[in-house]
């Protein structure tokens, strides 16, 4: 994970992370989420190879005219539009504090 060889927290965070492989529930989790991708056609079972049309575009990450879709400008519109509206507030945030600041030195 994120922590660092020497940290204080590893020791604390190792032995969680043996309970939970030692209760068995990475293996519970995992097979769950492969039933659940079996049920809802996500993955076939190994030798099988009768994927319908839409399912293998998905894989090959290609449309139905059977052409790759490159990402444009318009695909990421939403991202661009909560970075900047993050910005927006932390400058607002940032501008408060300068005031208060300013207001409480007095």
């Amino acid at each position: 994970m994120g922590l660092q060889s020497h940290s204080p927290l590893k020791k604390n965070f190792d032995r969680v992370v043996n309970w939970v492989v030692e209760a068995g529930l990475v293996q519970h989790w995992f097979e769950e989420t492969l039933m659940f991708a079996k049920k809802t056609g996500m993955v076939t079972p190994i030798g099988h190879e009768d994927f319908s049309k839409t399912q293998q575009s998905q894989l090959d990450g290609s449309s139905e005219s059977g052409q790759t879709i490159p990402l444009t400008v318009e695909h990421l519109q939403s991202m661009f539009i909560i970075f900047i509206v993050g910005n927006l507030m932390a400058i607002v945030v940032f501008i408060i504090e300068i005031i208060l600041g300013k207001c409480t030195r007095w």
